[in-house]
């Protein structure tokens, strides 16, 4: 379990890149991040569960150029932004 946050406005507060990165996060918070709070790039995947990311004031999750994440469980709210961004 662990609590991550960050006050930079530039990055997010976890980056999971590139496709050899398949991180397993489990009962993790990310929360109160000044950017983005997990962004997936490069073809990267990762197995995010029972994970709560809030408050962020971009995105919860941005996922871009063919990455390919998994969530079970995870409870993203009260962003100041979306929630879930995805794009190629």
């Amino acid at each position: 379990r662990c609590h991550i946050n960050s006050t930079s406005s530039v990055g997010a507060a976890v980056c999971v890149k590139r496709t050899a990165a398949n991180p397993k996060v489990r009962h993790c918070t990310i929360t109160d991040c000044e950017n983005v709070g997990i962004y997936i790039t490069d073809g990267a995947q990762g197995q995010f569960e029972d994970c709560e990311i809030a408050r962020n004031s971009l995105a919860g999750v941005w996922v871009k150029n063919q990455a390919n994440p998994f969530f079970r469980r995870c409870h993203i709210h009260h962003g100041k932004d979306v929630g879930v961004f995805t794009f190629e």
